[in-house]
């Protein structure tokens, strides 16, 4: 009958593991816990390096997920990648959570916007002298609150950032 791990079944395993992972030496993980060397030696080959494999594995299996999607949508009309861009950018913009980590991303959906209407014929050279950059903040804020399901304001906050940056920096939470 095989034992237990006496380090898997130590209280401070989680600090432990801490430890291993930034290569700390055995001996000195094992006095400052007050197990065997070959205890902890044994805990890092068979369990630590076994949960890293299994991470790895998931992440692994993650990107695979997402090169797929990836692949699926290079397969899509033109004005469906770009949907899918722009869907992907959102989605980006809200786990972004500083003003430099966001700007880059409302130009870049900006950029997706004007390609989606030069594609669909709704795009003049001309436009901007034509429309301003209040008509522009409210389309794009009812193209946030159609299709992402934003409130009002965090979508209106989304768009002036996009045209007034420097007016607006960190306006969104």
């Amino acid at each position: 009958m095989s034992q237990s791990c006496n380090t898997c079944n130590h209280p401070d395993v989680i600090e432990i593991n801490k430890r291993l992972g930034k290569k700390h030496a055995y001996a000195r993980i094992a006095k400052d816990f007050g197990l065997g060397e070959a205890s902890v030696r044994r805990h890092a080959k068979v369990h630590v390096q076994t949960a890293i494999v299994k991470a790895n594995k998931r992440a692994e299996a993650a990107l695979v997920n997402h090169v797929a999607q990836f692949q699926e949508a290079i397969h899509l009309p033109i004005i469906e990648k770009i949907k899918w861009l722009q869907n992907r950018i959102l989605t980006d913009l809200q786990s972004a959570t500083t003003t430099s980590e966001r700007v880059p991303l409302y130009r870049e959906f900006r950029g997706a916007l004007q390609e989606q209407a030069r594609v669909s014929g709704n795009y003049q050279q001309t436009a901007p002298q034509e429309v301003t950059r209040e008509m522009l903040v409210n389309t794009v804020t009812e193209r946030l609150v159609r299709d992402r399901h934003w409130t009002y304001e965090k979508a209106h906050a989304a768009a002036m950032e996009i045209y007034f940056p420097t007016e607006t920096s960190g306006a969104i939470n």
